[in-house]
């Protein structure tokens, strides 16, 4: 089997698998015909059901103008949540991660969703040998029109790509304990035509998920189940076409600094992989 229809069958099982786990952050100001978006993974850490995002998805909107796309056939839904973080006056934190704490009872009524266990969370990695799989809601997807109304056609979007060795990058600012950096090419391929188009502005997959296809022996079987989380996508170097994400043991410790109950999981959890 060639590299290209190798290629075409992991994509194909990667965009419905991996947007169980992924859900559009929106705020939105109706009486202004105002709307952002935003993006973030689905996480479940013992009885708690999170959304993980970027902090600046979070602050500084209320909760009434904060909603939930996690449906791309209906109006987006407003989901009571239990706790969130950063609070709308909060100032803005070091890192920029947060989370939206929603109930059992409402997370397990979200059909076409799915939560990810913390043990397919993956932290302490800045740069991965196999590809890795971007998973968001570029704001280019959502028509203002509809996004007015309140109602919304949820075009997410999965780019196949590569890290980048972070000791190939001359930039001061780069923090490898930190950062995750990814190419983000001004031109994709749609795997089912085969056509170049190009890519939108990743403005919206801010706090989307990052994923690791697994590295197998040669001869086994490849399986969407056997990707890992490993980052959350934060901003972009525009210049240069490189998406920025944040390692996961960044937001598995605001958790753990959050949630007593969950300290000492999450801390055996990073024990693992420090």
């Amino acid at each position: 089997m060639s590299l290209r229809l190798i290629t075409d069958h992991e994509v194909n099982a990667l965009l419905p698998y991996m947007f169980r786990y992924s859900v559009a952050i929106l705020q939105i100001y109706p009486d202004i015909g105002k709307c952002q978006i935003g993006s973030g993974s689905l996480i479940k850490i013992k009885s708690h059901y999170f959304v993980a995002t970027a902090a600046h998805n979070l602050r500084p909107h209320t909760d009434e103008h904060t909603y939930i796309g996690f449906s791309k056939e209906h109006s987006t839904e407003q989901l009571p949540f239990i706790r969130r973080w950063p609070q709308p006056t909060d100032p803005e934190p070091d890192i920029d991660l947060g989370f939206i704490e929603i109930s059992p009872d409402r997370a397990i009524d979200l059909s076409e969703k799915t939560f990810l266990p913390l043990s397919r969370i993956s932290p302490f990695i800045n740069c991965w040998e196999n590809r890795v799989f971007l998973c968001g809601f570029p704001s280019e997807y959502i028509p203002v029109d509809l996004a007015q109304k309140n109602t919304f056609n949820l075009n997410g979007m999965g780019y196949l790509t590569e890290t980048i060795n972070p000791k190939s990058l001359n930039k001061d600012a780069k923090d490898v304990s930190r950062d995750i950096f990814i190419d983000y090419d001004e031109v994709g391929v749609l795997i089912d035509q085969q056509e170049q188009f190009k890519m939108p502005q990743p403005y919206g997959i801010s706090g989307g998920g990052l994923w690791a296809l697994p590295i197998l022996p040669h001869g086994n079987l490849w399986s969407p189940e056997g990707t890992v989380l490993i980052g959350i996508e934060r901003s972009w170097l525009k210049e240069y076409r490189i998406a920025v994400c944040t390692q996961m043991q960044f937001w598995l410790r605001l958790i753990a600094e959050k949630y007593s109950d969950l300290t000492s999981g999450i801390n055996d959890h990073l024990k693992l992989y420090a």
